[in-house]
């Protein structure tokens, strides 16, 4: 399976820069441009890495950031926060909300690229199989995965 990459950045120039970036590496990437596409997006299942401005339109990245870590399905789901100013309040909010990754904007197209690789090969980053049996006369559940 190709490395794939959800930008979830607005319809701003910096999300265009950086799918050009991501594509000429060999990463199949996709946008969103609101709350109703990264959701369609994830809900999809191909994304191994999702990239978050924190000046995402909807509400801000920061409260989305926070919905996908309380999401059993998006929990374990890498991603790499961007701020526009990583002072320590930023940044340690960005990992406090479960952000993998927190990238200054302007960034450095080779270090994105690297984190979102590094990102991308964590065991993690791959989908999970789970299988779940239900007894109801039981009233047992097994969860594995």
């Amino acid at each position: 399976m190709q490395d794939t990459v959800l930008v979830a950045a607005g319809g701003s120039a910096t999300a265009l820069a950086m799918e050009f970036l991501l594509s000429d590496e060999g990463f199949t990437v996709y946008r969103a441009e609101d709350r109703d596409g990264v959701h369609g997006e994830l809900d999809a299942g191909a994304c191994r890495v999702m990239i978050l401005d924190a000046a995402f339109p909807d509400g801000g990245g920061f409260p989305l950031l926070e919905a996908l870590r309380c999401d059993p399905a998006t929990k374990r789901l890498p991603v790499v926060m961007l701020i526009a100013r990583c002072g320590y309040v930023e940044t340690e909010k960005a990992r406090a909300l479960g952000a993998d990754a927190v990238v200054e904007k302007p960034f450095a197209g080779p270090d994105l690229v690297d984190i979102v690789r590094r990102l991308a090969r964590r065991p993690q980053a791959r989908t999970p199989r789970v299988l779940e049996l239900a007894d109801d006369g039981r009233h047992a559940m097994m969860h594995h995965g």
